[in-house]
């Protein structure tokens, strides 16, 4: 078995049907299904610790598809109405990618 708790986040988010938020606590993973969120009982061992300090959980969501980079070039003229072709040669010459 394998386990991973991410421990002392700041907010975790379950978007469960009642609309619960855990202002801290922590989430505990065991064979990729999420087996406890909040303050999961101690546990003597995990496989893995991830010090989730200053972080926002959201367990269970998977995004799988996502165009956050085109909603900050939204607003560049050069992007805008662009050709497709156009659109990436501008944006790989004046925006680094590292």
């Amino acid at each position: 078995m394998s386990t991973t708790l991410f421990r002392n986040a700041d907010c975790i988010a379950t978007f469960d049907d009642v609309g619960t938020v855990h202002h801290g606590g922590d989430l505990l993973v065991r064979d990729g299904c999420i087996e406890a969120v909040g303050a999961p009982e101690p546990i003597e061992r995990v496989d893995e610790l991830v010090d989730a300090s200053g972080m926002i959980l959201i367990p269970g969501l998977v995004n799988t598809h996502h165009h956050f980079f085109q909603t900050l070039t939204r607003n560049l003229p050069a992007g805008q109405d662009a050709e497709l072709e156009q659109h990436l040669r501008y944006f790989s010459v004046y925006i680094p990618f590292n």
